[in-house]
């Protein structure tokens, strides 16, 4: 069966989420950003998403009569991305693991028997069988989405097994993410995306059939829900990018037998190397070296930066790095030299990361620095 390609809003959602979230897999993944269980998890988040969405557009446009045995295998994805958020919000809580007690594998469990239950026999069909049901399924007539009330199994799945996963969810969001994230734009778009995905479980079967009574579309419900979990989608691709850079460390350091005073005078001596030995200079220069030189325990080190000064060692080192660079900009007998030595002046390998670190500490340019400096 052929069906043409509709150029129109949901396709360009499709498009637009689909390539947004493959690029930012591949930038978690070839960046190593996700190396605790925490960030794996949001990674197979952001995953199921792109596949939900997928799936929508799909049984949209009617192309799903290509892959029909991804029919039923997408109907419930909504729910292990609902679990997953639980597990990934309670994790903030034991320092970025997640330890899966009795009741979370009863869960986990009760929830694939019962998508396995749904239709046992639909992986077993034949193509034509499948492609059968799905004929079964676009001729339906009914006027207006389908009731959550239609069997205990709907209702269970599309409406009481989510709501209890978000509730479960929140419970840990309220309790264990947001009290330790103190980017006020990261913290306050996670509880936007949070309440409206909450409030469009819970309110979807009533906003799908004020639309059906104005556009009388027996299909209305998945070209709004492919929009809505597209914006979720980019929400929360948003908030993995930002994470990094915000203040959520405080958990991985509970238990540790550092005092502040220590951490304190740690820093006070890494401040002294690099000022008075301008150690910043090295190339070669890496939290290791740095912690043998001090003879401070390397991961002591580590933690009294992320402390008390929220910065990763790379971060702090740049930070000497670029304010050297920017004394060379200002400094006439350095304007016969290039950018790039420059950069390796003051102690980086290459010119792309000295760019970055760059703009990340003066929201310009070298270039644009350089030319303000004149006016």
């Amino acid at each position: 069966m052929d069906f043409e390609i509709k150029i129109d809003l949901y396709l360009i959602a499709t498009i637009a989420s689909l390539s947004i979230g493959m690029f930012f897999i591949f930038y978690f993944v070839g960046t190593k950003r996700m190396g605790r269980r925490t960030e794996r998890i949001l990674l197979y988040i952001l995953t199921l998403f792109i596949l939900f969405i997928l799936y929508n557009y799909l049984v949209h446009s009617r192309l799903i009569y290509h892959v029909p045995w991804f029919f039923m295998f997408g109907r419930h994805l909504d729910v292990l991305i609902y679990l997953l958020l639980f597990l990934y919000f309670r994790s903030f809580g034991n320092r970025g693991e997640v330890p899966l007690a009795k009741v979370h594998w009863a869960l986990l469990g009760g929830l694939l028997f019962l998508l396995l239950i749904k239709n046992p026999g639909y992986l077993l069909m034949s193509s034509l069988e499948q492609q059968q049901l799905l004929d079964l399924f676009y001729s339906d007539t009914r006027p207006g989405p389908v009731s959550i009330w239609r069997s205990p199994t709907f209702f269970l799945l599309k409406f009481a097994l989510p709501v209890a996963l978000l509730s479960l969810s929140g419970i840990q969001l309220f309790r264990a993410v947001l009290p330790k994230l103190q980017h006020k734009a990261i913290r306050d778009l996670l509880l936007f995306s949070y309440i409206s995905l909450v409030l469009f479980v819970i309110f979807q079967n009533w906003i799908f059939k004020q639309l059906y009574l104005i556009f009388a579309c027996s299909f209305i419900e998945w070209p709004i829900e492919l929009l809505v979990m597209s914006f979720i989608l980019i929400v929360l691709m948003f908030y993995a990018l930002k994470l990094k850079d915000s203040n959520i460390n405080s958990s991985k350091y509970e238990g540790s037998s550092l005092s502040k005073d220590s951490m304190l005078h740690y820093v006070e001596r890494l401040r002294t190397f690099m000022e008075q030995d301008r150690a910043y200079m090295d190339p070669e220069l890496t939290l290791t070296i740095v912690a043998q030189k001090l003879h401070i325990n390397t991961a002591y080190l580590s933690q009294a930066i992320n402390a008390q000064l929220n910065l990763r060692f790379n971060d702090f080192l740049n930070t000497y790095r670029i304010e050297e660079a920017k004394k060379l900009l200002a400094n006439p007998e350095y304007d016969k030299y290039t950018i790039d030595t420059l950069a390796k002046k003051v102690g980086f390998k290459s010119l792309s990361p000295f760019y970055r670190a760059f703009r990340k500490h003066t929201g310009v340019s070298p270039n644009t620095f350089k030319r303000n400096l004149s006016h």
